[in-house]
């Protein structure tokens, strides 16, 4: 019938959740889809200093949502490399990547100083 609705248990086999044994299955679902989503989010401007380096701040996350709308290049990197190397990648000017990272301090950017870049964090 159509409208019915039908999970699939982990053989890949469907059930009917109107049945009373199944309505666990339903529970576990959306309690597990529903952790999937952010809790907390917030925001962070990072200003590039005079050399050019910046360091997000210390916010615990899951994910980061960095942007930046300078005319000049700017690059992301993790804290570890100190400036801008072959592990850094370049960030395109109004494009949004997400970066999972477990705290913004471990992301740094590298450009032109006075130059920001915007990051949107997500627990």
């Amino acid at each position: 019938m159509q409208g019915d609705v039908y999970l699939s248990n982990e053989d890949g086999v469907r059930v009917n959740p109107a049945i009373e044994e199944n309505q666990t299955l339903i529970v576990n679902e959306l309690a597990e889809s529903t952790a999937k989503n952010s809790l907390n989010f917030g925001t962070e401007q990072v200003t590039l200093g005079g050399t050019g380096l910046a360091v997000g701040g210390d916010q615990v996350c899951r994910t980061a949502l960095v942007t930046h709308i300078n005319s000049n290049a700017t690059y992301v990197g993790n804290t570890a490399d100190g400036d801008a190397s072959a592990t850094s990648f370049l960030l395109a000017a109004d494009v949004t990547v997400e970066i999972p990272v477990r705290n913004t301090n471990k992301l740094s950017f590298f450009g032109t100083a006075a130059d920001t870049v915007h990051i949107l964090w997500r627990d």
